[in-house]
């Protein structure tokens, strides 16, 4: 394989295991959005942003709007819940992307 695939690969945590002479070829990649999903499963269990989707059905919350999935958003940003992990998950996996860049900085690698 190609150098830049491998690497690719890794950045997204996929190994490729080959026993012995038994040679495998990755035909397809299905991605799904874990992360997203698990925003959307932590949205149901925090009692605020639960306060805020009933205040929606009775247009009190100004500004918040529920996507075609039922994921609360603020300004067509995901509303985070207030869970730890979740919150260090996040900041972890937008701090260490290939593609982040210091504020100030002009290039991207």
């Amino acid at each position: 394989m190609q150098p830049r695939v491998l690497e690719d690969l890794e950045c997204l945590r996929v190994e490729l295991v080959s026993q012995g002479s038994f040679h495998a070829l990755l035909f397809s990649l299905e991605v799904q959005p874990s992360l997203l999903e698990e925003i959307k499963s932590h949205q149901e269990k925090d009692v605020k942003l639960q306060r805020i989707k009933q205040n929606l059905e009775k247009r009190k919350s100004r500004g918040f709007v529920m996507d075609e999935e039922g994921t609360l958003r603020f300004q067509n940003r995901l509303c985070g819940p207030d869970v730890t992990e979740l919150k260090e998950k996040i900041l972890t996996g937008a701090h260490n992307t290939r593609y982040s860049i210091h504020p100030g900085g002009t290039k991207m690698y």
